[in-house]
């Protein structure tokens, strides 16, 4: 009898050392599904969890991202080697876009140039391939047209918003010295990536052209008028 109480007890202590608690996820796609289904009390965790975790609404609720994962899948098809390279390339060009410090408005404004910039590399590919079919080919031709109006429309929303607007403030604590000193009054920072300050310059510069041709035009109005 002493022997099968020791066993019984060296059971439970084993089966309480294997278990494993549930993960969040799980739980979080338990909320979802039964909120989808119309609960009104999983519906009310849910928004708890959300409001809890920023993080989760601020992924899922991106709408650049599903965006780009649309065309991500339009272009690779079922190929998951080729889908995964499409992402970290866009990964990688929109982190050069954005720099080190950019504004909320400049992030809106890359976002939306990488999106038409893989709508025109799709309906490209799609050209390319409906050459044979004069019907399918006017319309893909059609379709080009549209796509290389609303890149160039997003090439031109990002220079406007960083010629008009001033950079977004970096931390003091990121400069090299401790001190976050500025080029000149609408110039960006002198520290870039490598710590060089290089594309920072070149920004600055274009940035003082820029305004100072439009207030020399804006003097020469004046004295004409």
């Amino acid at each position: 009898m002493a022997r099968q109480t020791k066993q019984r007890s060296k059971r439970r202590a084993t089966g309480k050392a294997t278990s494993k608690p549930v993960a969040p996820s799980a739980n979080l796609n338990d909320l979802r599904q039964r909120a989808n289904q119309g609960d009104p009390a999983a519906q009310a965790k849910l928004c708890r969890a959300l409001d809890a975790n920023p993080a989760i609404w601020r992924r899922l609720g991106d709408l650049a991202t599903h965006a780009q994962l649309e065309f991500v899948r339009m272009i690779a098809g079922g190929d998951f080697l080729l889908g995964e390279s499409i992402k970290r390339r866009i990964a990688e060009l929109r982190t050069e876009l954005l720099g080190v410090f950019p504004t909320p408005l400049e992030t809106l404004a890359v976002d939306r140039l990488i999106a038409a910039r893989m709508y025109v590399e799709h309906v490209e590919s799609q050209c390319a391939k409906a050459e044979g079919e004069i019907p399918l080919a006017k319309f893909w031709l059609a379709r080009e047209r549209q796509a290389h109006n609303l890149y160039h429309s997003a090439v031109r929303s990002l220079l406007l918003v960083r010629t008009l607007l001033p950079p977004a403030e970096p931390p003091p604590a990121l400069s090299p010295n401790g001190t976050a000193t500025k080029l000149n009054g609408n110039g960006r920072l002198a520290i870039g990536v490598n710590g060089d300050g290089s594309s920072y310059q070149r920004a600055a510069a274009s940035t003082n052209r820029v305004n100072g041709s439009a207030k020399s035009g804006r003097r020469r109005e004046l004295a004409t008028a």
